[in-house]
Protein backbone atom coordinates (compact mmCIF):
# COMPACT_ATOMS: atom_id res chain seq x y z
CA UNK A 1 0.00 0.00 0.00
CA UNK A 2 0.82 3.34 -0.70
CA UNK A 3 -0.18 6.08 1.56
CA UNK A 4 -0.10 9.81 0.59
CA UNK A 5 -0.83 12.99 2.54
CA UNK A 6 -1.27 16.49 1.31
CA UNK A 7 -1.40 19.98 3.43
CA UNK A 8 -3.78 22.47 1.56
CA UNK A 9 -3.18 25.52 2.24
CA UNK A 10 -3.55 29.06 0.63
CA UNK A 11 -0.48 30.66 1.44
CA UNK A 12 1.30 27.22 -0.67
CA UNK A 13 -0.63 28.59 -4.06
CA UNK A 14 1.31 30.25 -6.84
CA UNK A 15 0.81 33.64 -6.82
CA UNK A 16 0.05 33.29 -2.56
CA UNK A 17 -3.95 34.19 -1.78
CA UNK A 18 -5.33 35.37 1.25
CA UNK A 19 -8.03 33.43 2.16
CA UNK A 20 -8.34 31.90 5.32
CA UNK A 21 -9.37 28.17 4.07
CA UNK A 22 -6.98 25.69 4.42
CA UNK A 23 -7.58 21.68 4.28
CA UNK A 24 -5.54 17.89 3.95
CA UNK A 25 -5.82 14.86 1.62
CA UNK A 26 -5.05 11.79 2.86
CA UNK A 27 -5.06 9.27 0.34
CA UNK A 28 -4.01 5.40 0.26
CA UNK A 29 -3.10 3.59 -2.82
CA UNK A 30 -3.82 -0.58 -2.61
CA UNK A 31 -2.04 -2.16 -5.15
CA UNK A 32 -3.19 -5.69 -4.95
CA UNK A 33 -6.99 -4.42 -5.04
CA UNK A 34 -5.99 -1.38 -7.16
CA UNK A 35 -8.10 1.03 -4.81
CA UNK A 36 -7.86 4.13 -3.97
CA UNK A 37 -9.66 5.82 -0.83
CA UNK A 38 -9.24 9.29 0.28
CA UNK A 39 -10.44 11.68 2.55
CA UNK A 40 -10.63 15.33 2.18
CA UNK A 41 -11.10 18.23 4.94
CA UNK A 42 -11.56 21.44 4.35
CA UNK A 43 -12.19 24.43 6.44
CA UNK A 44 -12.29 28.11 6.68
CA UNK A 45 -11.01 29.90 9.45
CA UNK A 46 -12.98 33.08 10.88
CA UNK A 47 -11.08 36.56 10.59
Amino acid sequence: MLKFHAKLDVASEVPAKTSAGAGTLEATLDMASKTLTWALTYYTQSR
